[in-house]
């Protein structure tokens, strides 16, 4: 553990969110750990100091990692470390300590915080351009970070951000530099940053092969240069493959197409700005049911929009009660077209041999996929079908409490995330889908496809694809229900069969073909022209 800080001054500011770059550390560095004598916690406290101030890079802590410099600091007695991740203003600084500072001090944002640092590592003398260029963009803003204004006009800033950089040696690529084509059809925007390939992206990588194979042969997919499609997409003739860093570069990156197609909601934006600089046409694909976020941008690009495609009705109506006016077309999703292994399916059936399986694909982000509903029918049937046998699919931050709440259940398997879902979806008896909240569930599609009987919700958009002749649909929220149609299917083969052949006869209506004739007639019928 360092010794205490002599010679010290004190640094005043306010308690800020960040942006969740610090909490995706990986780890730490020996020296870090060492500094604290244990290993500090993963993510960091963001502070808005009240005036300018550079630290002096001759006088780091520590150095190494993507987080260049380390400076040593104090909080009411316990020692810390300051850094700056590049394009930080010089008035932000993030705090990294052994404990969440929050909880140990219950700090909240706009609170005020002391901080001690020796004053050998303050640049004295800063620069007059460096101060006349941090108070024309940053002064009298303390109350913007908490403001709906400031929330509108986050894009803005982005760019204002990186203008008053603290890191010297960085440099903002404004656009994306690569020589693009000018003869693009179809610029297909997905911007989406999730750790793991999910239903979206996946349905934006699904049209795209399908409009190829339709005949749409000049096509251009702007994506995250780390994001789950990077490496998804590889250029070809009759595509081109951007990868761009942020929606500032998603922007510049479609120039020469004559329509773009926003997946998601950081592509919307994207989309819009590009139609306000370079007068481009586009659409808009929307997934969820819940509303459009109420900024007075977001809604720009809705009803800027030449017209928007909802999944379902129940999207639909959820546009339709915010946008009266747009121009709305519905097109659902298509299954998967990959085929499932049998050396797989096989494996996985002799896993579980002597078992009825039960299987469920959803991400564990959140309690809206009925995870919970589930594991509570499981506990219901350990008693009464003890040969059944619940597996889950799919990962994410409320795994650990979905396995603490399956203490005690042997007849569910926490299988994780896995590359090949429709190779374990052919393996499963039955199909459990009691979401709460679900626009369609394209999932559902794959299963129906792969002729797996399907227990889900009544809900949203799921009985506009699950009917009475190919599935059977239960109450939301009801464990009871669930349980005893799960033991039905169990117990009735016949039913079984009949609900899988429909299912595969109602597949049919969601392939990629169909799908991707309707985006076509879409394109030009609302003056989308393709050449």
């Amino acid at each position: 553990m360092s010794e205490q800080i002599s010679d010290s001054v004190t640094l005043r500011g306010r308690v800020i969110s960040g942006r969740g770059t610090a909490s995706k550390i990986k780890g730490f560095s020996a020296e870090v750990i060492d500094f604290f004598g244990e290993p500090p916690v993963r993510g960091s406290l963001n502070l808005a100091l009240g005036k300018p101030v550079r630290f002096d890079p001759e006088q780091v802590e520590l150095k190494g990692g993507k987080r260049s410099f380390f400076w040593a600091g104090e909080i009411d007695g316990m020692r810390c470390l300051i850094t700056r991740a590049k394009g930080h203003p010089l008035h932000i600084i993030e705090i990294i300590a052994p404990c969440k500072l929050r909880d140990r001090f219950q700090l909240h944002d706009g609170d005020w915080l002391e901080l001690k640092v020796s004053q050998d590592i303050l640049v004295k003398n800063l620069s007059w351009s460096t101060k006349a260029i941090w108070n024309v963009f940053w002064r009298f803003r303390e109350c913007w970070y908490v403001s709906k204004i400031y929330r509108t006009l986050i894009g803005p800033f982005w760019l204002i951000r990186r203008l008053a950089t603290q890191s010297p040696q960085y440099h903002a690529k404004l656009w994306n530099r690569k020589k693009l084509q000018s003869d693009i059809l179809v610029c297909h925007i997905n911007l989406a940053r999730n750790p793991k390939l999910r239903g979206g992206e996946r349905q934006t990588e699904i049209l795209v092969e399908a409009l190829a194979a339709e005949g749409i042969s000049r096509q251009r997919v702007v994506v995250l240069r780390h994001g789950p499609l990077a490496q998804r997409f590889h250029s070809r003739p009759d595509l081109e493959v951007c990868r761009v860093r942020n929606r500032l570069s998603a922007t510049f990156a479609c120039r020469g197409a004559s329509l773009l197609h926003a997946h998601e909601a950081h592509a919307v934006q994207a989309a819009y700005a590009a139609s306000l600089l370079f007068g481009k046409q586009y659409l808009i694909t929307r997934r969820l049911t819940k509303s459009v976020r109420s900024n007075s941008y977001s809604s720009a690009a809705y009803r800027n929009a030449q017209t928007v495609v909802a999944l379902t009705e129940a999207v639909e109506k959820s546009l339709r009660d915010r946008f009266p006016e747009i121009a709305i077309v519905r097109i659902p999703d298509a299954w998967n077209p990959e085929y499932p292994d049998p050396d797989g399916v096989r494996k996985i059936k002799e896993k579980f041999s002597d078992k009825f399986i039960v299987g469920h694909a959803a991400a564990m982000d959140g309690p809206e996929k009925g995870h919970s509903i589930l594991l509570q029918a499981a506990r219901t049937l350990q008693q009464d079908a003890p040969d059944i046998q619940i597996v889950l699919l799919g990962s994410g931050r409320l795994e650990e409490e979905f396995r603490q709440q399956a203490e005690g259940l042997t007849n569910v398997t926490f299988a994780g995330w896995v590359e090949d879902p429709i190779t374990w979806i052919a393996a499963f008896d039955l199909f459990a889908f009691p979401s709460l909240v679900e626009p369609l569930g394209s999932t559902l599609l794959d299963v129906l496809r792969a002729g797996v009987p399907i227990v889900a919700s009544r809900v949203d958009g799921i009985p506009e694809v699950i009917t009475e002749e190919c599935g059977i649909l239960v109450p939301p929220g009801d464990a009871g229900a669930l349980a005893e149609q799960l033991l039905r299917l169990y117990r009735l083969e016949e039913l079984r069969r009949r609900l899988s052949e429909r299912g595969v006869e109602r597949a049919k209506e969601y392939s990629p073909e169909l799908v991707a004739k309707e985006h076509i007639r879409v394109y030009q019928d609302h003056g989308l022209v393709l050449d």
